[in-house]
């Protein structure tokens, strides 16, 4: 397989992240910083570039978490690799936020839960095949209570994400299963999107375009409604 240059980041959640895989070798930040996203994350890429001795003009492919989480936050990952995309020329793969935080756990069957507000959470199930990788079973934003029954269908071996502690309907979740992780990290993103590329690869279809162009770019939010309510006669 080919040796692929990537930057991948993410600002979907609580957490701000960053990772750049150069030359094999990958250099990663994370800080938890809730909305100090749009000031973190542009000097957390130029100090990965500037340790690792590279430029986006470097990079094979641009990586971002493109939902589910925070409107904001979401918005403000796109809005950046699409600058970062359109500015060198590069193609972007987006990657969901769910599946990077599920990506953390080396169990075969794994259920990720994440504050969605609104008495909701974004509630993903994903399979872990013989080969190790994962594939998407269901992404959806629900009640908790939905969420519970499903993934009492699903009978996971392991959960991850903050959301387990958001609602009390989870009490018993977090008493018989540890989550991995709490919020998705870039480095994630990096090894899912490896994944892609290699599955391509082998499908010998690398004669068709992968990920994105940058006017392509939409987040996914998986919740059609906005996060704030409307004043009287306001559109």
């Amino acid at each position: 397989m080919k040796q692929f240059n990537l930057l991948a980041i993410d600002t979907s959640m609580e957490a701000c992240s960053a990772s750049v895989l150069v030359d094999g070798k990958q250099y990663s930040a994370y800080e938890e910083c809730p909305q100090q996203h749009s000031q973190k994350i542009l000097p957390m890429i130029d100090g990965l570039l500037s340790e690792c001795g590279a430029k986006i003009a470097d990079m094979d492919y641009l990586v971002f978490g493109r939902g589910p989480g925070s409107f904001t936050g979401v918005r403000i990952a796109c809005g950046i690799v699409q600058g970062l995309a359109f500015g060198a020329n590069k193609r972007v793969i987006g990657i969901s936020t769910l599946a990077a935080m599920a990506q953390t756990s080396e169990e075969k069957r794994i259920s990720v839960a994440s504050d969605a507000r609104m008495g909701e959470v974004y509630y993903g199930e994903y399979e872990r095949c013989a080969q190790g990788h994962l594939t998407c079973v269901n992404e959806s934003v629900i009640p908790p209570s939905v969420a519970l029954e499903s993934m009492q269908a699903f009978s996971p071996t392991g959960i991850s994400g903050s959301g387990w502690h958001a609602y009390p309907e989870f009490a018993e979740v977090v008493k018989s299963h540890q989550a991995t992780t709490a919020f998705p990290h870039a480095e994630k993103m990096i090894q899912l999107a490896l994944i892609e590329l290699a599955l391509t690869e082998l499908q010998n279809t690398t004669d068709k375009l992968i990920g994105m162009d940058a006017s392509e770019l939409e987040p996914v939010y998986l919740r059609d409604k906005v996060t704030w309510k409307k004043l009287p006669g306001k559109e």
